[in-house]
């Protein structure tokens, strides 16, 4: 009598839910791994599809990976509550001049961590209600991002 094989048993990673999440942040150069809802946020996993094809110090093509940094970054509020992009960013490391650079992120504004929508979003609000800073900050509780001292320096642009 022969036996028959049973078929190898294959491992792999998988991430519930991604395919209902893909087009919730609706950012055209990410992908969604994961996300987890509280009360207050949500707190969407993610990957930027972008990278570097030249070092941006010298221009040379030989890269290598060097590690990868958590990074948290605040988008524009949905249904109410804050939304936290939470990406693992890769850094590399050039050959030719020894620059280490890390992936960029693309539609977002690195020096606030946070969406360029985001900060279209509170410049555009704060001229036109002509409210202060720590109302337009009260005022999205519990979705509001940022408290009013980030306010006045993203509207001061520092």
């Amino acid at each position: 009598m022969q036996r028959r094989r049973s078929a190898p048993i294959l491992l792999e990673q998988t991430y519930p839910n991604v395919s209902s999440q893909v087009n919730f942040l609706n950012l055209p150069n990410w992908e969604i791994i994961n996300s987890q809802e509280d009360d207050e946020r949500y707190v969407v996993i993610a990957r930027p599809l972008t990278g570097y094809t030249a070092c941006p110090a010298c221009g040379g093509t030989a890269f290598v990976k060097n590690g990868r940094d958590v990074q948290h970054l605040h988008d524009l509020p949905a249904q109410g509550k804050q939304v936290l992009i939470q990406v693992q960013r890769q850094r590399y490391l050039c050959r030719d001049c020894r620059a280490s650079c890390s992936q960029p992120l693309p539609d977002v504004d690195e020096r606030r961590n946070m969406t360029w929508r985001l900060v279209d979003y509170i410049q555009r609000r704060s001229v036109s209600t002509r409210r202060t800073f720590v109302a337009i900050a009260r005022s999205g509780r519990p979705g509001s991002p940022l408290d009013s001292q980030h306010l006045q320096r993203l509207y001061r642009g520092t």
